[in-house]
């Protein structure tokens, strides 16, 4: 179990398995940086998409790495099974850390690994095992150990771009019956298992590909009436939002949450109401969108007006009659209620009737809004 070391990128461990990498670079490094990791597992069933953060570290991932009596010591080495870190250390870098192996156990053990898509300028920046072991030529490596008991062997890769794809294929031989993916910190590492002999894709995803939040309803609503509002069409290509967020009175107050992207409302005051969505995705971005959203009366409204407010016995005052539509509305009906004495003479008007025994108006055909 020798050590080789590339002490050119003393910070940059970037493992070759079964994860993506999320580098997250410091604020001073300019260009576009990543910021979370999508893991596909491919198998014969089918295939399994992961997005995950990566593993928050107290100290460098050389350091955590913790590399001595020939073995990897980080605390997370499983007994016959590969391991595979996307680490972030305290200053922002992202490395990848993979072991095999585990210094407690009792029984040795035997694994291959093969890499394809590796950058250009990826290097191996520490190699646990022979010297003869490994083969790396971007973009192509290819990883083998054997180990005895006690014994635990790892690799670190460094100087992966912006975004990559890798296609990872595991190969465990002797006592190697798993491969888990650790993400999470040191009090609460979450730990997703994977198929002993998967063939794993790996994305690196740009932290500037950031959601983007939408949503759909209807820009009329009439008071009392139950709305509907759809945030389906919200934009976030790793397809991980998590939680809708819905503020109805505008007040910044976020008081309906929901995993599910539609949700239904009642306004009870008429007005001009801001409605405000804010989608959260499962690495804590956040985006937010706001519409307003008119809310009426009655649907329908009818005003009359008067040629004169003065008239003599036996003389006539034309009524005019002005009916305003919110929505779409057929079989409409206007009843009067006459002062005694009073009669109607009814001018003929298109497609409306009087009905005298009842004092209804009566209109034959549909009103548009």
């Amino acid at each position: 179990m020798n050590l080789i070391t590339d002490d050119i990128f003393p910070y940059s461990l970037l493992v070759f398995l079964v994860l993506a990498a999320i580098l997250l670079a410091p604020p001073e490094v300019l260009g576009q940086q990543l910021s979370r990791v999508i893991i596909e597992e491919v198998t014969d069933r089918g295939g399994r998409t992961y997005s995950l953060p990566p593993f928050r570290g107290p100290i460098g991932a050389r350091d955590f790495f913790n590399y001595y009596d020939g073995n990897p010591n980080s605390g997370l080495e499983a007994e016959g099974s590969f391991v595979v870190i996307p680490y972030r250390s305290p200053s922002g870098k992202i490395s990848l850390i993979i072991t095999v192996g585990d210094p407690g156990s009792s029984s040795g053990g035997e694994a291959k690994l093969q890499i394809k898509g590796l950058p250009r300028d990826s290097h191996v920046n520490l190699f646990d095992g022979a010297p003869a072991n490994y083969g790396f030529s971007p973009p192509n490596g290819h990883f083998n150990w054997e180990w005895g008991p006690g014994g635990a062997d790892g690799v670190v890769i460094a100087g992966l771009t912006d975004s990559f794809e890798l296609e990872i294929d595991l190969q465990p031989l002797e006592n190697v019956n798993g491969a888990t993916v650790v993400s999470g910190n040191l009090a609460s590492p979450e730990k997703l298992k994977l198929n002993p002999g998967a063939k794993v894709l790996l994305s690196g995803v740009a932290r500037n590909r950031n959601p983007e939040a939408r949503f759909t309803c209807q820009q009329v609503v009439r008071k009392g009436e139950a709305v509907e509002f759809d945030a389906s069409p919200s934009i976030n290509r790793e397809n991980s939002i998590t939680q809708y967020s819905w503020d109805f009175d505008g007040d910044g107050s976020y008081s309906f949450v929901s995993q599910n992207p539609t949700a239904t409302h009642t306004f009870t005051e008429t007005g001009i109401h801001q409605v405000n969505l804010r989608i959260t995705t499962v690495f804590e971005n956040r985006a937010i969108r706001s519409k307003t959203v008119k809310v009426t009366g009655a649907p329908i409204k009818a005003t009359r007006h008067l040629s004169t407010n003065d008239v003599l016995p036996g003389k006539g005052v034309n009524v005019k009659i002005r009916i305003l539509a919110r929505g779409e509305l057929s079989g409409i009906g206007l009843e009067e209620n006459l002062p005694q004495g009073w009669e109607v003479r009814f001018q003929e008007t298109e497609d409306v009737t009087w009905k005298p025994s009842t004092n209804q108006w009566l209109l034959s055909r549909k009103i548009e809004p």
